[in-house]
């Protein structure tokens, strides 16, 4: 979950490679910060995710609440949650704090083909998340 906080982070938030007769770099700096909580851990090579397990709920939610209660959120980005436990703690822990700038990308599946979300969580995704998201 990526977070972007009440325009004061220093951060590198754009970099643009564009190779024509020389190489050029284009750099835009922001000020925002970014703040990731991992809902799970991947078993993962060059080959691709061989297994998914999902981190505990209350460390999730956790670390959730502890960035949101410190400084708040302008905006959050979703993307893998991977199961319905996790979904409705997401969902309540957004309400709680009033979070209205959501932006749901969903991950559902590895580029290698894995399931990175239980089938279950689909269904909750649509219905729990996806009325609360600005941008889907």
């Amino acid at each position: 979950m990526m977070v972007s906080v009440n325009g004061y982070v220093y951060g590198l938030i754009f970099f643009h490679i564009r190779l024509s007769c020389f190489w050029h770099f284009t750099i835009v700096f922001f000020v925002f910060f970014l703040i990731f909580t991992h809902p799970v851990i991947f078993l993962q090579n060059t080959l691709g995710v061989t297994d998914v397990c999902s981190v505990p709920v209350p460390i999730i939610v956790g670390q959730i609440e502890t960035v949101l209660g410190d400084i708040g959120a302008d905006a959050i980005k979703i993307g893998m949650l991977y199961n319905t436990e996790v979904v409705m703690a997401v969902k309540h822990v957004l309400e709680n704090f009033h979070i209205k700038n959501i932006v749901l990308d969903p991950v559902m599946v590895s580029t290698s083909g894995h399931r990175l979300i239980d089938v279950s969580a689909i269904q909750s995704l649509k219905d729990c998340l996806m009325p609360l998201a600005r941008v889907i």
